[in-house]
């Protein structure tokens, strides 16, 4: 297995015990979003360019832009890539649609008010 497979699957793994744990609240979420770089990392393997993290059970995207697409698609092996061209919560949404999730779980303590009403906005 090669050290890319390897990250991936460690990527994975991180990503299934997140769920798990959030299945252990009153009103558990269908999914996740996350933003902050030192989670991106430990998430999906992402050191730059990666602007969010959706991911379910069964799925995970990673959100950049055409500048960092190729060190995005390197680093976060056993993601997909989407590259939205009205912004990070656009794609969400649209990932959130075409998955009819309904409860998207994120840290809202680093949201700033303009990152949260675009947010509200897209979904």
């Amino acid at each position: 297995m090669s050290q890319a497979d390897l990250a991936a699957v460690f990527h994975a793994r991180r990503r299934a015990v997140l769920s798990q744990a959030r299945r252990g609240n009153k009103q558990p979420a269908d999914a996740a979003f996350i933003t902050k770089a030192a989670d991106l990392r430990y998430l999906c393997g992402s050191t730059e360019g990666c602007t969010g993290l959706y991911f379910d059970r069964s799925r995970a995207v990673a959100f950049t832009n055409t500048m960092f697409v190729v060190r995005v698609t390197r680093e976060c092996v056993g993601c997909e890539i989407s590259m939205p061209k009205k912004g990070v919560h656009a794609g969400l949404a649209a990932v959130v649609r075409q998955r009819k999730r309904r409860r998207i779980g994120l840290r809202e303590e680093i949201l700033t008010v303009p990152q949260e009403r675009s947010l509200t906005n897209a979904l």
